[in-house]
């Protein structure tokens, strides 16, 4: 029986399609059942969104319709699913997924900790955020400013191995039902459009600054991979993947084990539809061709369209 409750937002246009693929992979590689999903639809968009989708969204999760939280800052719409899942469900933890990630097996990490939030550690060092050296004055100041501790203790980025002080990915978050999805939120808000270098991830910061009021556990990458940094696929044992772009979920889709467990989601059987393959591909490899024969006209590419085309078409056999 699950004990935990999946979350994310839901929007029109491209958001349609990756919520309706990571709602999916939760019903098809988890054990959640209607009322451990819930969904927070944007109402603005609501109208825009597929008729089949929306049918398939209320009879497989709890459904909420609302507003953008912060209307010019659309990633706040997951900080709003967040909220709204800990209003409905009755489950003690509360997982939030990006909606440009997959569920590849049942999330069960939080049953080996009493820690109050699971937080993935930032992935790379030299961002401004999680690069000490640029961010470190700004970070004592916002700390100062919220009348918060400022952390004891430094630690590593997920994949460059660098010193930083507490940041964390927001694509993935595991925390107990209690007071912190309105606090995350609220914060958040408060924050946008003050913080002295880009705006872009202010509810990082503020997932940030939060934590140092509660118990973290980290999470590997087993439960945030972020197929763009990685030349690889995941491993088979991985839990979740963080695709970010069309190009990173190709190259999830070469693990053969993940592409069995996703072959019936939405973005899945368009990709691995032979016709498809190919004229993406081609249209890639004809764009390389042309530029080749442009820069270095005397030096013809190694392989040739026809080449590139089969050697794609091995991978999804």
């Amino acid at each position: 029986m699950s004990n935990i409750t999946y979350t994310f937002a839901a929007d029109s246009g491209k958001y349609a399609d990756i919520s309706m693929n990571l709602l999916e992979s939760i019903i098809k590689n988890t054990d959640a059942s209607q009322k451990d999903i819930v969904i927070y639809v944007i109402d603005e968009g609501i109208r825009e969104i597929p008729d089949q989708y929306i049918e398939y969204m209320h009879n497989s999760a709890t459904v909420i319709e609302g507003p953008m939280p912060n209307p010019g800052y659309r990633i706040s719409a997951a900080q709003g699913a967040l909220v709204g899942a800990s209003k409905k469900s009755k489950n003690d933890y509360i997982i939030l997924l990006d909606a440009d990630t997959v569920v590849l097996d049942d999330v069960t990490v939080h049953k080996k900790s009493d820690a109050d939030l699971f937080l993935c550690p930032e992935f790379i060092g030299t961002r401004y955020w999680s690069n000490i050296d640029r961010s470190y004055e700004a970070w004592r100041q916002l700390y100062n400013n919220h009348n918060i501790d400022f952390p004891p203790r430094l630690m590593r980025s997920l994949i460059d191995n660098k010193i930083m002080l507490p940041y964390y990915n927001g694509g993935v978050i595991i925390t107990k039902n209690n007071g912190f999805p309105s606090r995350l939120l609220k914060l958040s808000n408060g924050l946008f459009g003050r913080l002295p270098e880009s705006n872009y991830f202010t509810e990082m910061v503020a997932l940030a600054l939060l934590a140092s009021d509660y118990s973290v556990s980290h999470l590997d990458e087993r439960h945030n991979f972020f197929q763009p940094l990685y030349m690889y696929p995941p491993p088979d044992d991985t839990v979740i993947v963080h695709y970010n772009d069309i190009t990173s979920y190709y190259s999830m889709l070469r693990n053969a084990e993940i592409r069995n467990r996703l072959k019936d989601t939405t973005i899945t059987k368009r990709l691995l539809n032979r016709n498809r393959i190919t004229h993406f591909y081609k249209r890639i490899v004809t764009s390389y061709l042309r530029y080749a024969r442009v820069t270095d006209p005397k030096r013809p590419p190694y392989r040739s369209l026809k080449q590139w085309t089969n050697a794609f078409k091995k991978l999804f056999r």
